[in-house]
This record gives C-alpha cells, sequence and structure tokens, in this order.
C-alpha cells in the first residue's frame, strides 16, 4: 500500500495535515541487529536490544549479540559521560536502551542545532517540517559518544558445520525467552517439521514461536510488545 502512488499520496495527506505526525521523526528511534554471512565467517553488527543468535545442531547457544541497557557499565559511562544519567534503568528516566538509530533528543546539543540548520537537495514527504529534516550526518567518532548512540557493536565468529539456524528477534521476543529457550523450542520445533511429509516452511516455527509468547490478555508486563523474528537455516 504504502509504496504504491495511491499510499504515497495518503501518506503525504496525513504528514501535511495531522501535526502531531511531524514530530515523529525527531522523537522516535529503532534498534538494529543486522547478521551478515560469508563462505567462512558470521558478523553480527547490533545496536540496541534486538538480539541475534546460533542454534547448533545439539541444541546449544552461540551468541551473535549483547544487549545495549542503560545499565551497563561501560553503556553508563558513555551515557554520563555526555551529560545524560541513568535512572530506573532508562535513559534520563526515558529510554529503555543506550544505543538506536534516531532518537535525536538524546544526541548532543551541538547535534541537535547542526541538524535542524541543515538540508539537502531533495524534496521529502514533509519539508522541514521536524528539526534534522533532510539533513545527513556522518560524523562516526563522535557518534560514538553520544548518551544513546547508533555505533554498533561487532562480532564476528567462524561459520561451523555443527550450525543448524540463526534467531533475530527483537526485544518483543526476547521479553519472553532467554537465548536457551529460544534455541530450544525452535531446535525442537524444527526436529519435528524435518520428520513430516510435504512442505518444510520456517514459516510455521516462526509462527508457533511467537504464539507461545503472546500474552493472553491486555493487562500482562510480557507478550504484548511489538514482535519481529527472522529465522535463517543453514544448508546441510
Amino acid at each position: 500500500m504504502l509504496v504504491s502512488n495511491e499510499g504515497h499520496t495518503l501518506m503525504k495527506k496525513v504528514c501535511t495535515e495531522n501535526q502531531s505526525i511531524k514530530q515523529i521523526a525527531f522523537n522516535e528511534g529503532c534498534t538494529a541487529c543486522v547478521v551478515l554471512i560469508t563462505e567462512d565467517s558470521i558478523y553480527c553488527a547490533n545496536a540496541g536490544d534486538s538480539r541475534a543468535v546460533i542454534g547448533t545442531k545439539t541444541g546449544d547457544v552461540v551468541e551473535l549479540s549483547f544487549d545495549h541497557k542503560p545499565d551497563n557499565e561501560n553503556e553508563k559511562k558513555r551515557i554520563q559521560a555526555a551529560g545524560s544519567n541513568v535512572s530506573g534503568g532508562r535513559v534520563d528516566g526515558s529510554l529503555a536502551v543506550s544505543r538506536a538509530i534516531g532518537d535525536w533528543e538524546f544526541k548532543n546539543e551541538a547535534l541537535l542545532a547542526r541538524l535542524q540548520q541543515q538540508t539537502v537537495n531533495r524534496t521529502p514527504i514533509m519539508k522541514k517540517n521536524y528539526p534534522g529534516q533532510g539533513a545527513t550526518y556522518r560524523d562516526l567518532e563522535q557518534a560514538k559518544n553520544f548518551a544513546v548512540s547508533s555505533f554498533p557493536e561487532v562480532v564476528k565468529v567462524p561459520l561451523k558445520d555443527e550450525y543448524t539456524f540463526v534467531l533475530n528477534a527483537c526485544d518483543g521476543i526476547w521479553d519472553c525467552y532467554s537465548n536457551q529457550e529460544a534455541v530450544t523450542k525452535v531446535f525442537t520445533a524444527y526436529g519435528k517439521l524435518l520428520k513430516k511429509k510435504g512442505d518444510f516452511k520456517l514459516s510455521k516455527i516462526v509462527e508457533g514461536l511467537m504464539n507461545n509468547a503472546l500474552a493472553t490478555d491486555g493487562f500482562s508486563a510480557i507478550g504484548t510488545d511489538n514482535m519481529t523474528c527472522i529465522l535463517v537455516q543453514f544448508k546441510q
């Protein structure tokens, strides 16, 4: 819908008429957990609390990323050095992750001033409707030192025959499962699917993983967050 001409026209209309939406791109952010598989290695670049793990043929876990939480010692040092604080496990008592893309309000004041003034020669859907619209920023060394940095932590592990799958998911999944619990559920479901005749669909495993995590009502503290999950099977 959104990539069609109709969808683009509708989105432009909504963004133009709804004043509250104009600040979304400035106030919001997202985590990122990217896995790259080469002929002999697996790389994972992570910023935030999405997480990736490897499941082995014996059901064991190989961790590819580690959550960036404000209470982590090194993260807390960077946050405080940037002039912010950690309260209740959150940056400035608000954000529950210490690394993320966006969340400009947690970058430093010099960057915000620069973004508010800088534009590039293009025509976005919203023209200068929020600070930094159309701006570019590429000072990676400075970006490492923001209270909420988008600079990823990179982990590299050798690619081994004993690996069965990679599971990459957002915090909505990891709020409900430990690394081992998630890998065990996938490993068990994987074995059951192998014994069945007909089409083999990894999507069924992901579906089961999410269904088991969903809260039974809207009052639960876990199982009500958004859930995104990618399951990649290694060729045997």
